[in-house]
């Protein structure tokens, strides 16, 4: 059978086949969404997408190589602060071992060769160590035997066990050993009671105190006895610390103060403190009340010769101690215990020391 095309029916095909061509083309647009796919159909704008394209793919590539960059700085940065945290490490613990090395210690050195069997010569039952810390915690150690019967090693560890802040140890002295009486903190002062017994306390051969200068008898119980009140004849034993102190220029001669008396101080804070009565009290109840100010700054009595004695100020945090000014027997002109040497000079500073 044959098929006569007339020009209708060419045309008419002829739209079929261009309508499919161009139902073609907007399928590939939507499925890709591209307009243009080769110079074909846009020589002109086929070229600018290519370029446009290729700029893209550049900034992608530039984009990835960014994004490298940062992640390698960011572990750069990481590695700095990790280095920085090293040698922050490094000054602190610099630091602490140069602050360790140049802190004072508050001890108590004798240079006899003392070690833990040495036996403790001359005591006898009922003689005493008594040993106080600045903080009031006391040790008392009373022999109950003869010097045979008693080794400086169980003083030690019945001191050690009290807890008071205070220890005993023993170390290498030339060819020999030394005891080493010492603040467990390192700052906190301590004070060989005078209650302690002469016999006990002269096994330990050139103890000295930077307040109370070296060993002497009378600043300790003799044997067994136990001193009360106070007075010249009442032992004080050795103090020991860093803090400034500064005692009266004078020796009491009474044992109390009159009504009126007043004392003015620097506190171990630089604050001013003032201790005062309106009525005539004992110096002991003057001591007492002066330490109940809680100042940080200790008032006791100590010897200056045999039969004399003084009251002392001494700051119990390793700085200086200073008197402002008193009235009464403190009065800085006609006081008969006022501090300072010469008169009218009301300000008196002591330094630190070390103990």
């Amino acid at each position: 059978m044959s098929v006569v095309f007339n020009a209708a029916t060419a045309a008419n095909v002829n739209i079929l086949q261009t309508t499919n061509r161009l139902f073609q083309i907007s399928q590939k647009r939507v499925a890709t969404g591209k307009a243009i796919f080769g110079a074909a159909d846009d020589a002109t704008k086929y070229t600018m997408s290519e370029t446009m394209l290729s700029r893209s793919a550049n900034l992608g590539r530039v984009n990835n190589n960014i994004s490298t960059a940062l992640k390698t700085l960011e572990s750069t940065d990481l590695a700095l602060k990790q280095v920085r945290n090293l040698l922050q490490q490094m000054n602190t613990m610099a630091s602490d071992a140069l602050n360790a090395g140049s802190q004072t210690t508050i001890a108590a050195t004798p240079t006899a060769n003392i070690s833990e069997v040495t036996a403790v010569n001359g005591a006898s039952a009922g003689m005493r160590l008594s040993i106080t810390s600045d903080t009031g915690r006391n040790f008392t150690y009373t022999f109950t035997g003869s010097t045979s019967q008693t080794q400086w090693g169980q003083v030690a560890q019945a001191l050690n066990n009290a807890n008071i802040g205070v220890t005993m140890r023993f170390e290498v002295n030339g060819t020999g050993s030394r005891l080493v009486l010492e603040s467990t903190d390192g700052k906190t002062g301590f004070t060989i009671d005078g209650r302690s017994s002469q016999q006990v306390v002269d096994d330990l051969t050139g103890i000295s105190s930077g307040y109370d200068s070296t060993y002497v008898a009378s600043k300790f119980a003799n044997g067994t006895a136990s001193p009360t009140g106070f007075g010249g004849s009442t032992p004080y034993g050795l103090r020991f610390g860093t803090g400034g102190a500064v005692s009266t220029a004078s020796t009491f001669n009474a044992s109390s103060v009159a009504a009126g008396t007043s004392l003015s101080f620097l506190g171990a804070d630089g604050v001013a403190r003032t201790w005062s009565t309106t009525t005539a009290k004992n110096l002991d109840a003057v001591i007492s009340e002066i330490n109940a100010l809680n100042s940080g700054v200790k008032a006791e009595f100590v010897q200056s010769g045999t039969g004399q004695f003084r009251i002392a100020l001494r700051n119990l945090d390793g700085n200086a101690v200073t008197v402002l000014n008193g009235t009464g027997a403190f009065d800085s002109v006609s006081g008969a215990a006022r501090f300072n040497a010469a008169s009218g000079a009301p300000v008196v500073q002591g330094n630190p020391i070390l103990g």
